[in-house]
């Protein structure tokens, strides 16, 4: 294995949705053994890695020019405290164009998947699996081919929380909304796109609701603030937790007896945190885009959703083996 210095640094590039990121976290542990790491990504990243104070994150720019401009404050930064590496200095971890060309316009020697004519302007080819392949695994191959290594990706994902606002949580918020740890059920029935044609939502979250309430279950769910009208139309009768920056609902899932999501980020925030999950799924392929874990489980039906009655039952399976 390479010898690294402690107090070199490695420039990442995180990927622009919320699971994405979460299947990043083990190779991103595995890189911060040897480097400290400062992360581009997202304005919600900042939130969502504030259990990892070691760190550094930056919220990405809007405009290319303004991307470019970010990477090389980083980069003369670094340099000038002689903690940028001669060779790889930054690992690309999302698929498109612009997510390689960005830093290689700043000087940087780019680590990333040869895709989508990327190839010009990485420092080193990662070769890209077939689009059936598990993403998790990919971003895992990624740390792989940095380390000259084979080594298998983590059955789980060990999400850290800040404890000050997972102390809060469990102590303080949940209470004051009637909720005690262990005891009520998180739903996540908001999900963004659809997965070859078809929506991602499963369309009876409301009436699985009230199935659980009827045999004596609390339910809450945590809409985003775009999500709040989703919400009113269509879920109004699932009791609703506002306002959650990502850190604060990461708590509310591990408190959770259990989550129930659709192929969405809090789906894979919660399998992070280490509650059951269950996912509700119609044509998304579970091997490439499911929750990482054996907490995790899926009801999967092909053409149609899976009913209320299966999704009931196999919920009542999980639980009955606590």
């Amino acid at each position: 294995m390479k010898k690294y210095m402690k107090k070199q640094a490695l420039i990442l590039r995180a990927p622009n949705w919320i699971g994405d990121t979460i299947y990043c976290l083990p190779v991103w542990m595995r890189l911060s053994e040897h480097y400290h790491l400062h992360i581009v990504g997202k304005g919600w990243l900042k939130d969502l890695l504030s259990g990892y104070p070691e760190w550094q994150t930056y919220k990405l720019p809007a405009k290319v020019f303004e991307r470019r401009a970010q990477y090389l404050t980083i980069k003369n930064q670094l340099q000038a405290e002689n903690q940028l590496p001669n060779g790889i200095n930054a690992i690309v971890f999302p698929t498109s164009f612009g997510s390689v060309f960005e830093p290689f316009l700043a000087g940087l020697h780019v680590l990333a998947h040869a895709h989508e004519g990327r190839a010009l302007f990485l420092k080193q080819k990662v070769k890209m699996p077939n689009k059936a392949s598990s993403i998790y695994k990919r971003y895992w191959d990624l740390g792989n081919a940095f380390f000259n290594e084979t080594q298998p990706a983590p059955k789980s994902i060990d999400f850290k929380i800040n404890p000050e606002v997972e102390h809060s949580i469990a102590h303080d918020y949940l209470k004051e909304h009637g909720l005690s740890q262990g005891e009520y059920i998180v739903l996540c029935p908001f999900a963004a796109g659809n997965f070859e044609g078809q929506d991602k939502k499963w369309p009876e979250f409301g009436s699985f609701a009230n199935h659980l309430v009827k045999i004596g279950w609390p339910v809450v769910c945590c809409p985003a603030p775009n999500e709040e009208e989703t919400w009113q139309s269509q879920y109004s009768n699932i009791p609703a937790l506002k306002n959650l920056s990502l850190s604060e609902y990461a708590a509310v899932l591990k408190y959770a007896k259990c989550v129930v999501a659709n192929d969405t980020g809090p789906g894979h925030l919660a399998a992070g945190v280490g509650v059951k999950t269950i996912s509700v799924l119609n044509r998304t392929k579970f091997e490439t885009y499911g929750a990482v874990g054996d907490h995790v489980s899926y009801v999967k039906h092909e053409p149609s959703w899976p009913s209320v009655e299966a999704v009931m039952q196999h919920v009542q399976l999980r639980l009955s083996h606590d």
